[in-house]
């Protein structure tokens, strides 16, 4: 009884929805650059990181005349890897992002161009890897291992602009792929701690290795080139 009052309640639901509501998905991936800020700046001398991005978007409203309004994206960052030398030791970093967010996107037809303003938020897991080793054969080599991750929030804004470079006929009768987009996109995201192993506080101390860890918010611009597939 209980599975028929909800098989009911739900096509009642469905049955209420405007068909407008009705409405394709966008899928997208990009590539990414970035210019970390901050004390996260501090990693590498702010080398720029390189990563990825995809993007699954939905929204209301007739495909003609709307854009998705919502969406959910995973992306990767990485920041290559960090070295430094200490005497008599070696340090290096292995340090990267994942992001996991959703957010709401107000975006404008114009031709052939949509321009769009992003607003996101969500969660970061970051990790770093890293080895102390001894530069120099020695009796007693070094050699230490450290490894540093957690999850924290991140939230922030963007901008964006699609340029279509393919359409369907609208003679076509079965489609499944509607549109194709260039899309580029700037991002700024702020958010919460991230830490790794900070190789200028490594000294060897009467045999004894010491060193600090560095604690960073999360303070990023990124830069992303890549395809928009409207379904």
């Amino acid at each position: 009884m209980r599975a028929l009052l909800k098989f009911t309640l739900i096509y009642l639901l469905i049955s209420l929805l405007p068909n407008s509501v009705a409405y394709g998905f966008e899928f997208a991936g990009w590539y990414s650059s970035g210019w970390p800020q901050g004390k996260l700046g501090d990693y590498s001398y702010g080398v720029i990181t390189t990563g990825g991005a995809a993007r699954m978007s939905w929204g209301f409203g007739d495909k003609s005349s709307a854009e998705p309004f919502f969406f959910t994206e995973f992306s990767y960052i990485d920041f290559g890897v960090e070295t430094g030398y200490k005497i008599p030791l070696n340090v290096a970093t292995d340090f990267y992002l994942m992001m996991f967010r959703s957010g709401v996107s107000l975006g404008k037809r114009s031709g052939y161009f949509r321009p769009r303003c992003d607003f996101f938020g969500g969660l970061s897991y970051y990790s770093a890897l890293s080895r102390i080793s001894s530069r120099y054969q020695t009796s007693n080599p070094v050699n230490l291992l450290s490894e540093y991750n957690g999850m924290t929030w991140h939230a922030g804004i963007g901008a964006g602009m699609k340029i279509l470079i393919w359409n369907r006929l609208p003679s076509s009768a079965e489609h499944l792929l509607d549109e194709v987009f260039f899309d580029v996109r700037v991002d700024y995201t702020k958010g919460g701690y991230t830490e790794y192993l900070n190789w200028r506080s490594v000294s060897d101390v009467a045999g004894t290795i010491v060193f600090d860890n560095l604690q960073a918010d999360i303070d990023l611009y990124q830069l992303s080139f890549g395809l928009s597939f409207v379904f």
